[in-house]
């Protein structure tokens, strides 16, 4: 039986995926192109999207696209999405002591899916990886660490930037060739600040190492 929409009036078809009169499922524009979704390809999102705006229920498109109701309403709606991860975030910090062991759990029973997911995601956010552990040897050691989104944004950079030179040696460094380089390395009591950050080649990181500027002849 068809549902009414209460936002518009319309009728759609949860079998079909069609307005009434509308024998073609593309034949209404899509009114906005849905936010991404991790791991929801691009082409769903906008075939959920066009439903919606032919005046279908969350649930009808949920049963059109094989998934529930309450998951269309994640995809298309950025308020629900930016709650459920903010109530996520306060259970965590609240039932941490409980959420750690299940995690564990889960990976000791889910070791293939796990090992999976932790590639995809070291691979989509290598800069960001590679800040959070400069940041955690910081910390061990003791060390300054200063504001994190400018920290990032330099790692960012890093990665992202079309054109960045070595400060070391001055030459361009082409992609997936950058790497952030203590100037003065956290193991001879550098800071993890921005002023103490910058971009080399991996040829002069690796030679520079522990190394301070002076040792191999760099004056900053």
């Amino acid at each position: 039986m068809n549902k009414q929409d209460t936002r518009d009036g319309r009728h759609g078809n949860p079998l079909t995926g069609t307005l009434s009169g509308t024998s073609n499922p593309a034949a209404v524009r899509v009114s906005k192109v849905p936010a991404p979704v991790k791991g929801v390809p691009t082409e769903r999102l906008i075939e959920a999207q066009r439903m919606r705006d032919r005046g279908m229920f969350y649930s009808d498109i949920g049963e059109v696209l094989g998934v529930a109701g309450i998951t269309v309403t994640y995809w298309l709606d950025p308020a629900v999405r930016t709650k459920r991860k903010t109530s996520g975030k306060e259970w965590y910090a609240t039932n941490s002591e409980h959420a750690k062991p299940q995690q564990k759990t889960y990976k000791a029973t889910h070791r293939k899916q796990t090992k999976a997911t932790d590639r995809t995601y070291r691979k989509q956010h290598r800069a960001k990886r590679t800040a959070v552990n400069a940041a955690r040897r910081a910390r061990i050691t003791g060390n300054t660490i200063g504001d994190r989104k400018e920290i990032a944004a330099i790692y960012s950079t890093a990665q992202d930037a079309p054109r960045v030179r070595c400060y070391i040696c001055g030459n361009l460094i082409p992609k997936g060739k950058r790497q952030v380089d203590h100037i003065i390395p956290i193991s001879k009591g550098g800071a993890h600040t921005p002023s103490n950050l910058a971009v080399a080649c991996e040829h002069c990181n690796e030679t520079k190492a522990a190394k301070l500027p002076s040792e191999i002849g760099l004056l900053i």
